[in-house]
């Protein structure tokens, strides 16, 4: 089996121009799901991968202080060849210079003999196409596309991406269908594209292991800190979180925050009032999980409201179990049933339900926290790692060849 994945991985060559480089939020969420799939491909045995790869960054002059992006060829884990694509990172010139580097990366890897599955991670249109007009004429490729995001629930609430959401919304709902097989996060994300058993299979998340240096310990630091790194989107629940905080009396407790977005000022601002509270502001992935590591709790205060959270699995959601702390998030519709018995959810979706969460959590003792924690943590550890989520994958591509097979030996 050939795979051919197209996306855009931060590789360790290029880590330090592109956070160098980053004027706000880097992908870093994006980058670490990508590479457990990767990481899953490349321990399937039989499993022949290529990355095409073009970097999730954001946009010049805005975003980013880069109008380029440069080229590199290198491989990644065990024997994943990667063909990284410069490409220009202007506003608007990219999006066509980014479908540029995605269809000649792609021509390049893949002949007309060649029998193999392009594999698209997420809702960007310039690899749906590209992948779409390359398979075209290629009777023995396939398409598969990983949907980690719906384009019209990505970004914010302003105009400008009011408009932006809409055009590509668009063309992404034109261009999805014409693909072969799906890998979405939740199952109500299939339903929505109306797409039969045989087109995809659930892959909520993969945790991989790999990056970890050493096993968790139980942190040192007194009182109980609660953590919360990400974007610090107000639809995401910050404010929330804040003022579920402020509702502790507890003068032992304290909440850090990382991360930037719309609510940055307002966590500037609780920390200005409250010395309980610090905001350690955009740090990099290694020192988000150091921090992790010195705390005693996860908290995603995500609402489960809104359309969009029946098509959300919170990436971080995985990353916080498996540091071996308890996590505290409302539970969302989207989520698998068996995550129930590893979070504690609140009894009400809004600030009281998580303050009184909150409550609960630090009144308890270090070795209760630790049971749940451990729990937690063995649980992603054995059922969520990148092989046995890739197989999912593996098995979906092979139905789909069976079910081929037995319609074509039925017609004859």
């Amino acid at each position: 089996m050939k795979i051919v994945f197209v996306g855009g991985i931060f590789l360790e060559e290029q880590r330090e121009l592109i956070e160098s480089k980053a004027k706000g939020n880097v992908q870093y969420a994006a980058d670490s799901l990508q590479k457990a799939f990767l990481n899953g491909f490349d321990q399937i045995e039989g499993v022949e991968t290529h990355l095409v790869n073009i970097p999730y960054i954001s946009s010049f002059p805005r975003g980013d202080r880069q109008p380029w992006f440069p080229g590199i060829r290198t491989k990644v884990f065990s024997n994943i060849s990667v063909l990284g694509k410069s490409f220009i990172n202007i506003l608007i010139l990219r999006i066509f210079d980014r479908f540029r580097a995605a269809f000649a990366g792609l021509r390049q890897i893949l002949d007309h003999s060649d029998a193999a599955t392009i594999v698209v991670y997420s809702a960007h249109s310039p690899f749906l196409l590209a992948a779409l007009l390359v398979a075209a004429n290629r009777a023995l490729v396939k398409t598969c596309l990983i949907l980690p995001d719906f384009p019209e629930f990505m970004g914010d609430d302003g105009l400008k991406y009011k408009i932006i959401s809409k055009i590509n919304s668009t063309i992404f709902y034109a261009l999805a269908p014409r693909f072969d097989y799906f890998v979405v996060l939740t199952l109500p994300m299939a339903e929505k594209m109306n797409l039969s058993n045989e087109q995809f299979t659930v892959v909520e998340g993969i945790y991989d292991p790999s990056h970890e240096t050493s096993s968790p310990v139980w942190s040192t630091e007194s009182g109980k800190i609660f953590i919360y790194t990400g974007t610090l989107a107000a639809r995401y629940g910050i404010l929330d979180l804040l003022q579920a905080f402020a509702e502790l009396d507890n003068p032992d407790v304290r909440l850090w925050i990382c991360g930037d977005g719309d609510a940055k000022q307002s966590v500037i601002n609780a920390a200005a009032k409250d010395q309980r509270v610090v905001y350690h502001g955009l740090v990099s992935r290694p020192e988000a999980l150091a921090l992790q590591a010195r705390a005693h709790v996860m908290v995603n205060p995500r609402r489960p409201e809104g359309e969009f959270t029946r098509y959300s699995f919170p990436s971080k959601t995985m990353e916080y179990l498996a540091s071996g702390r308890p996590t505290i998030m409302h539970w969302l519709s989207g989520m698998p049933p068996e995550y129930h018995e590893y979070l504690i959810a609140p009894d009400s979706a809004d600030a009281l339900g998580l303050a009184n969460a909150m409550r609960r959590v630090s009144q308890m003792e270090d070795s209760e926290l630790q049971r749940i924690g451990a729990s937690g943590r063995r649980f992603v550890l054995t059922e969520k790692g990148p092989k046995k989520q890739i197989d999912k994958f593996v098995k979906l591509l092979m139905k789909r060849r069976e079910n081929k097979a037995r319609c074509h030996v039925e017609y004859l």
